[in-house]
């Protein structure tokens, strides 16, 4: 319904009151139900095909039989792996970690997603160690924010900004 004045549609009013009449398909359900029909010759096609040696057809009926799995990320303990995080010793857990895969206890795309996931912990550790260690080293030396050392331990102000916060 449209406002005679305004020209335009009137909330909560619908511009087709009775809606789609019963039993009437879209174009996707339309084209859905023609498929589902005809799908056992489309089927029987493929076979033959399959049979005949086509190789598309074959890698088609191969995919419908066995699909592709999906990865799917377990709960894996490897104590030996544990006991080298603990100690800091990140290479000594990748070994262990390697060793788990040649023994079959842990799947290969598991195990590389434990050691990304070590290698980023390794990576934030030795990051906030080395931002530890500036902001010491500038409090040590009294150094103003902003300031810092070149070459010929000469003093220069940072032309564009400190990458440290204080």
């Amino acid at each position: 319904m449209r406002d005679s004045t305004t020209k335009r549609f009137v909330p909560g009013f619908s511009g087709n009151p009775k809606g789609r009449p019963v039993g009437c398909l879209g174009k996707g359900a339309s084209a859905r139900r023609r498929i589902l029909a005809a799908s056992a010759g489309i089927v029987d096609q493929l076979i033959k095909k399959a049979k005949a040696g086509d190789t598309a057809a074959l890698q088609m009926a191969m995919s419908i039989i066995t699909p592709t799995l999906k990865s799917q990320f377990e709960a894996v303990e490897i104590p030996s792996a544990a006991e080298c995080i603990e100690r800091g010793d990140i290479d000594g857990a990748c070994q262990q970690i390697n060793i788990a895969i040649a023994r079959g206890e842990v799947a290969p795309d598991v195990a590389k997603a434990m050691v990304e996931a070590l290698r980023d912990q390794h990576e934030s550790q030795r990051l906030s160690a080395a931002t530890s260690l500036l902001h010491d080293l500038r409090a040590q030396l009294a150094l103003p924010v902003g300031t810092t050392i070149e070459a010929g331990n000469e003093l220069v102000p940072q032309r564009y900004g400190s990458c440290i916060s204080d």
